[in-house]
Formats: structure tokens, sequence, C-alpha cells
């Protein structure tokens, strides 16, 4: 099952990178024919995925980091867990946010350009 912190990011907020070589360079990629391109498996690589925050009529809308650590072994047909150093790799961004970023509620953060944007105005639901 995957795990996932939501944020509210300003462009300034973002001025960091999720990449890791030390964990792995083999991702997993798939064909998809009716696009013309090759997508990265998510499930099946030690991906975390960034979704951004942004901005619609003055409304800010949450990010997040998201990464699944279940993956099925085709060995030996069963689910299997993917490497503990992604696992701690994945805690690191996790917990490097909640300590960095204000708690604005239930599983949710704020970066200091995210409560700029609201003390200037903006909403943050």
């Amino acid at each position: 099952m995957g795990r996932q912190v939501n944020f509210f990011m300003a462009k300034e907020d973002e001025e960091f990178w999720l990449l890791n070589r030390t964990i792995t360079s083999n991702f997993q990629s798939e064909y998809v024919p009716e696009k013309g391109y090759y997508a990265i498996n998510g499930i099946l690589s030690p991906l975390v995925e960034f979704s951004r925050s942004y901005v619609k009529d003055n409304t800010m809308y949450p990010g997040r980091i998201w990464a699944e650590f279940t993956i099925i072994d085709s060995e030996i047909n069963d689910l299997g867990q993917k490497d503990r150093e992604f696992r701690k790799w994945y805690e690191t961004l996790a917990k490097w946010i909640r300590r960095e970023f204000y708690h604005t509620g239930w599983m949710i953060f704020a970066g200091q350009g995210a409560l700029k944007f609201q003390d200037q105005g903006g909403t943050l639901p």
C-alpha cells in the first residue's frame, strides 16, 4: 500500500530535487501505443511521485509526494516489498516536509512561500 504527504508549495518552496541515484537507476517503463511514448511504471519502479501545487482563481491546491512500497514478485507470483533503502529515502523526504513546513491541518503542510501567498490574500483550502 502506498504512502503520501500532502503539501502546499509555492515556486520558491519547490527548489529541491527528488533524485537519489544510490537507490537504483533501474526503472520499469512501458510503451503506450495510443499516445506514442514510453511511461515509467511507478508501481514497479522505486520512484517517489512529486505532484506540484497549483494556483487557480487565487486558490492554491495541494501537491504531494507519493510512493508505493508493495510490488508483485513475478518469480513467486506473490506480493513483495521494494528495497528497504527506497523506503528509508521516502521517509527522509516525508520527514523533511513535516519538519520544515508548517502543519496546516490533517496530514497537510505548507511551505513559507505558500504561507506568504496566503498572507497576500490567496486561499489555501
